[in-house]
């Protein structure tokens, strides 16, 4: 009897804990789930911080490679981690072959102007954390034996804890550089000095031009000067104390080239009227001399007083002048300055066609040697000499150098191209 009341008594007791067990198994089985959750959670945590990782790697690795600037990474026992591109092709050693090797294998560095090497000082500088930058540029000797000039930059790298990693190396190549600083300076000093020839040449034809005004403007006959538009724009002090004469050259001519005689009515006076081209500021304008030849003792005379005062003034005119006497074999002369581009008393082409065709040949380019070697451009202008018989006594031809100016249009337009 006893034992069947405490067999009921512990069945009792097991039936009054078991409520509780089950709600201690349900949270068990609760906090399993939460657990394995958290388990889950973390995974995919670790996951998207190990692909954004792997993405911001990526994107510092294909910057790097972009740079045009060699760069090398390397820990603090000196041993190359990491190069770009451009280091490959500054260095000459692909990235199979740098990496893992010392710094000093992939960037051997001496200085420039001793030639000390400086693969203890990059060490150290890896070693220690120090930034490494040379004041001057540097020599790097390049896998295939050959030396550069460089600008050389070592920078630590450092952990989010401050603890040392490495570090970062920036090498640029100064060697292009230092040649277009040299261009530049070569062609800075072509510049100066064409300004200079340019300089020169203008005073020289302002100082021709004044001492040919000043030889017109003494001139004992009539000398003018008419514009495109066919306007007398100057006329020298004989010419304005003579009367008559240009009304007179109004009606007698019918062209602008050549000699024509012309008489004034009323007075028995007779001229002989010589124009040539002048050409300034990229205008044509006329030249013309008036002589008085009334009396032909008094012209001759005159012409030849004339002749030798024009014979003079060729001479000393600093451009090449030359005057052909004579229509079948003329007998051509010339001054220094067509002596000195040893263009002197030979048979010129526009000379022979301006007396062949008894017109002004004008703006002719030739092709010249000096003496010296170099070679010139000149531009020459020929007229006709013509007789009171209309017929053809010879040529004057003179010429321009224009050599200085396209010498100093083509260095003004190589400064202007390097500028851009």
């Amino acid at each position: 009897m006893a034992l069947f009341v405490v067999t009921g008594m512990l069945i009792a007791a097991a039936l009054g804990r078991l409520p509780r067990e089950r709600d201690r198994m349900r949270s068990f089985a609760r906090l399993a789930r939460l657990r394995a959750r958290e388990r889950d959670d973390a995974r995919e945590a670790r996951e998207a911080l190990r692909a954004r990782m792997l993405e911001q790697s990526s994107w510092y690795e294909s910057t790097l490679q972009a740079l045009d600037e060699a760069v090398v990474a390397a820990d603090t026992d000196g041993r190359v981690r990491f190069v770009n591109a451009a280091a490959e092709r500054l260095t000459q050693r692909s990235a199979a072959d740098a990496l893992g090797r010392r710094i000093d294998y992939v960037l051997p560095l001496a200085a420039e102007h001793d030639r000390i090497d400086l693969s203890s000082r990059v060490r150290d500088a890896l070693a220690s954390g120090h930034v490494l930058s040379p004041a001057e540029a540097v020599m790097l000797a390049t896998g295939d034996g050959i030396k550069c000039v460089v600008h050389f930059t070592l920078t630590p790298v450092r952990s989010h804890t401050g603890s040392l990693l490495g570090g970062v190396a920036i090498v640029r190549d100064a060697s292009r550089a230092r040649r277009a600083d040299r261009e530049r300076g070569r062609l800075v000093k072509t510049a100066q000095q064409a300004e200079s020839i340019a300089v020169a040449a203008k005073r020289s034809l302002e100082l021709a031009e004044r001492k040919f005004a000043a030889f017109i403007g003494e001139l004992p006959f009539p000398a003018y000067i008419v514009a495109e538009n066919g306007e007398m724009i100057f006329v020298n002090d004989a010419g304005r104390r003579t009367s008559g004469w240009r009304e007179a050259l109004a009606d007698a001519r019918n062209g602008d080239d050549g000699e024509c005689t012309i008489d004034v009515p009323g007075e028995g006076r007779r001229y002989v009227d010589v124009r040539f081209p002048i050409g300034a500021d990229g205008r044509t304008w006329i030249g013309g001399f008036a002589i008085d030849v009334s009396e032909r003792t008094r012209a001759q005379r005159a012409l030849r007083e004339r002749t030798d005062e024009l014979d003079a003034l060729l001479r000393h005119l600093p451009f090449p002048v030359w005057v052909a006497r004579g229509s079948d074999r003329p007998d051509i002369r010339c001054n220094g300055a067509a002596r000195a581009l040893s263009a002197g008393d030979r048979d010129w082409p526009p000379i022979r066609q301006c007396i062949a065709e008894r017109r002004a040949v004008t703006d002719v380019e030739l092709e010249v040697a000096a003496a010296n070697g170099t070679k010139h451009t000149l531009r020459m202008t020929a007229v006709p000499l013509v007789g009171a018989n209309r017929e053809v006594r010879g040529a004057i031809a003179f010429a321009i150098d224009s050599t200085p100016f396209a010498e100093c249009e083509a260095v003004l337009s190589r400064v202007s191209a390097s500028s851009h």
